[in-house]
This record gives structure tokens, C-alpha cells and sequence, in this order.
């Protein structure tokens, strides 16, 4: 027989296509804070909290634990509930999860972060420069996810990257002059999702240039060691000069 383990489901109401008041709802299975693939998922949604439950279906888990419901023809300012519910099985324990949410009217799209995080914070033109770039929903505090989004470089267009599952991307910066560099990362918006800027200024500085040798043109300061026998497979290291 198997160990049981505890389970866990996160519910998380995600991008809200306001324009067809449809609501997507992402689901997700943990064990241990591991996601956990390839087992089934109900969603049932109501209206208020007073009316019956309506099943939408059952869905597997992806490889990350997690899959996304849609559920349309939902009434714009109306409260509504959903539960998502997990049967259990020979390996987990059965377990459940709700949450409420109000689907935005057409016209009301949610606000948009957009968060950059430029690593390292000291920067050299010998740096290699890598910009982690974050795209969430504000009024969710979820992540926007699959969307593409505008990075420049002094105006200058490095690429059209698209967010991850969590809403994330980085990118690698190019080789970088002596001077401030000005990093714009942008977001188009949408139906659902307000537009959003972020600029983050670069300020590059030289690489020291390395220390001359000596006078003379001799070595830097070392030790030489030397080695003697003093035994039969025996070997003694003796200072034998500074130079």
C-alpha cells in the first residue's frame, strides 16, 4: 500500500476576458508544495451563493499540477462562487478548494504590473547583464501569462519576448558601452489587461585596467618550494628563496 500524502489545491482566477465575460480559472494540485501530474479536477461555479452548483467538467492536471477551466456566459458584476474538487485516489487524499470572484464589466479592464529586476546592480562593460522581467495582474495578483511584451535598448528593439506560466522572462542584455543605458520594456495591454511602461536607467562604468608588472620586468612576488628525499618514498618541501 502506498503512503497517503496530503493535498492541496490552489485556485487562482486568472486573466478575466471581460469583453465575452469569461472567466479563466487555474487549478492547481500540490503535494508538499510539488505540483502534482495527471489527475482529475472537477469545477462547479454559481451565481450569489444561493443558486444549485453548475459542474462544468473534470480536467487533468498538467506536468506542473495545474490546468486551466473556462467558463463562459458569466454576468458582468455579479458575484459568482467556484470550487474545484479533487476525488483522491490510492496515492492522495481527497480535498477541495473555493474562492468568489466578480467578472469585470466590458470596458473594464484590470490593472496592469509591470515589474524589471536588472541583475547585477553594479555594472561594468565587462558584465554579463540579464533583465527578469515580471507581468501580473494588479486586481488578481496573478500572473499574466503567454503574452507578448516589447524590450529596447536606447531605443533600440532587442526583442519580443513572452511570458511564462508565472508571467515571467528575462533576457540577456548585449555588450554594454561606458555611460548610462536606458532599458525600456513594454506592454501593449488588451481587452482585459490595462497597457504598462517601464523604463530602468544603466549606468556602466570601465574596467580597471590590471596592475603593471614590476620593475625590471621580473615576476610578481612568490615562493619557490623545493623537494629532497629524506627517506625511502618519503619527500620533504623546504622553503628554498623569496624572489
Amino acid at each position: 500500500m502506498r503512503q497517503l500524502y496530503e493535498t492541496q489545491q490552489i485556485l487562482s482566477r486568472g486573466q478575466i476576458y471581460t469583453a465575452t465575460t469569461t472567466v479563466m480559472v487555474t487549478a492547481k494540485l500540490t503535494s508538499g508544495g510539488t505540483g502534482v501530474p495527471s489527475e482529475s479536477l472537477t469545477l462547479e461555479y454559481r451565481l450569489d451563493g444561493t443558486q444549485p452548483w453548475t459542474t462544468l467538467g473534470s480536467q487533468s492536471t498538467g506536468s506542473d499540477g495545474s490546468t486551466i477551466f473556462s467558463v463562459a456566459n458569466l454576468t458582468a458584476g455579479s458575484l459568482y462562487d467556484f470550487q474545484v474538487t479533487f476525488a483522491g485516489d490510492s496515492n492522495f487524499a481527497a480535498s477541495n478548494y473555493g474562492a468568489t470572484y466578480t467578472p469585470a464589466g466590458s470596458g473594464n479592464p484590470d490593472q496592469t504590473s509591470l515589474g524589471v529586476d536588472i541583475s547585477p546592480t553594479t555594472i561594468t562593460t565587462a558584465s554579463t547583464v540579464t533583465a527578469d522581467i515580471t507581468l501580473d495582474d494588479s486586481t488578481t495578483n496573478m500572473p499574466i501569462t503567454g503574452t507578448q511584451l516589447s524590450v529596447e535598448l536606447d531605443a533600440q528593439v532587442l526583442g519580443m519576448p513572452t511570458t511564462d506560466s508565472s508571467g515571467m522572462v528575462s533576457i540577456q542584455l548585449p555588450s554594454l558601452t561606458e555611460g548610462n543605458h536606458t532599458l525600456t520594456v513594454s506592454y501593449a495591454g488588451s481587452s482585459t489587461h490595462t497597457p504598462a511602461v517601464s523604463n530602468s536607467t544603466l549606468q556602466v562604468s570601465s574596467v580597471a585596467p590590471p596592475p603593471p608588472p614590476p620593475p625590471g620586468g621580473g615576476s610578481p612576488l612568490g615562493i619557490i618550494l623545493g623537494a629532497s628525499a629524506i627517506g625511502a618514498g618519503a619527500v620533504a618541501l623546504f622553503l628554498t628563496g623569496i624572489i
